[in-house]
């Protein structure tokens, strides 16, 4: 990621794009597969409120918080 064009280095522009890349809604990932699906109508990605995830979702990946990792 070093060099990147995006903020804080990231590999996409916008957090939520990253985070997509594998909480897409196929309800899969994570060691046992079992990931949530973003289907619900409460995480459009269309509505701005929501594209925002760690407004509400904080320390990711590699925290020792709730498995849901809600503010």
């Amino acid at each position: 990621p070093h060099g990147s064009m995006n903020s804080r280095l990231l590999r996409r522009p916008q957090v939520f794009t990253l985070c997509l890349e594998c909480h897409n809604g196929a309800g899969t990932f994570g060691r046992d597969g079992d990931g949530i699906t973003l289907s619900s109508p409460t995480h459009s990605m269309t509505d701005v409120n929501y594209q925002n995830c760690t407004a509400c979702h904080v320390r990711i990946h590699g925290s020792n918080t709730h498995s849901r990792f809600l503010r």
